[in-house]
C-alpha cells in the first residue's frame, strides 16, 4: 500500500511511528495498519478491534499486500494484546472514549492520539498524567483534526490550551483551523443571536488565538 493512498490524517499518524511493537487499537479497515508494517516504521503491528468483521477486512487486506508482521487482535482496548507494545495509536474515537481505554489499561507510554470529537475532555484527562511530545492541527478533506502525541513524562495543560491544543509544532493548519472554527461559529450566532453557553466561550477563545497569532 504506497502512503499516497492514505488521507491526510492518517499520513501525519504514520509520519509519528516508530517503535518494535505497534498496537492499533480501533483499526477499523486496516489500511494505517498495513502502512505501518509495509513502511518498517515497526516490527509486529497489532491491529486491535472490538469488530470481528473489521478484523477480517483488516486481515484481507494484510494479505493482499504481504504485510506479514501485521497480527489481528479482537480486544476492547488493550487487555486482550498478548505483548507489551512501545506505542499505541488510538484514532476515530471520541475523547472520552479514548480516556476511557487508556485510564482502564493504566496507560503511560507514548501515544498517538486522533479524537474526532471532544478533543478538550481527551486534554483534561492526559493533562498530569503523560508528557506531550507533539500536539497539533491536520487539514484532510474538508475536516481538521488533532493529533496529540504523548510520552512517559509529565505536562499540565493550562486551560486556554485544552480546546485548541498547542500548535507544537507550529503548522500553518492550526491558522487553517481557527479560521474556519470563528465563521463557522459566526454563522452559528447569525442563525441564533441568542446563542450563550459554550459557544460564547469558545468564540473568545478563538478571537484571543487569532489575535495572537496575528489572524
Amino acid at each position: 500500500m504506497a502512503v499516497k493512498q492514505l488521507d491526510n490524517r492518517l499520513k501525519s499518524i504514520l509520519s509519528e511511528v516508530s517503535g518494535t511493537i505497534v498496537a492499533d487499537i480501533g483499526a477499523d479497515h486496516g489500511k494505517l495498519a498495513v502502512a505501518i508494517a509495509l513502511s518498517q516504521r515497526a516490527k509486529k503491528v497489532y491491529a486491535v478491534d472490538i469488530s470481528a468483521k473489521c478484523l477480517q477486512k483488516t486481515a484481507a487486506l494484510a494479505t493482499e499486500y504481504g504485510a506479514k508482521s501485521v497480527v489481528c487482535v479482537e480486544s476492547d482496548g488493550l487487555q486482550n494484546i498478548p505483548e507489551t507494545p512501545d506505542q499505541i495509536i488510538i484514532a476515530g474515537l471520541g475523547g472520552l472514549e479514548i480516556s476511557k481505554i487508556l485510564s482502564d489499561a493504566n496507560y503511560r507510554g507514548r501515544a498517538i492520539l486522533v479524537a474526532h470529537s471532544e478533543q478538550s475532555r481527551l486534554r483534561e484527562y492526559l493533562s498530569g498524567k503523560v508528557g506531550i511530545e507533539k500536539d497539533y492541527a491536520v487539514a484532510s478533506g474538508k475536516k481538521f483534526y488533532q493529533v496529540i502525541v504523548t510520552n512517559s513524562g509529565k505536562y499540565i495543560y493550562k486551560q486556554e490550551e485544552l480546546r485548541f491544543g498547542l500548535n507544537f509544532p507550529e503548522r500553518e493548519d492550526f491558522k487553517a483551523m481557527l479560521c474556519n472554527r470563528r465563521k463557522e461559529i459566526m454563522r452559528i450566532k447569525a442563525i441564533n443571536p441568542l446563542a450563550r453557553g459554550g459557544i460564547e466561550q469558545e468564540f473568545l477563545e478563538v478571537e484571543k488565538l487569532c489575535s495572537k497569532l496575528g489572524i
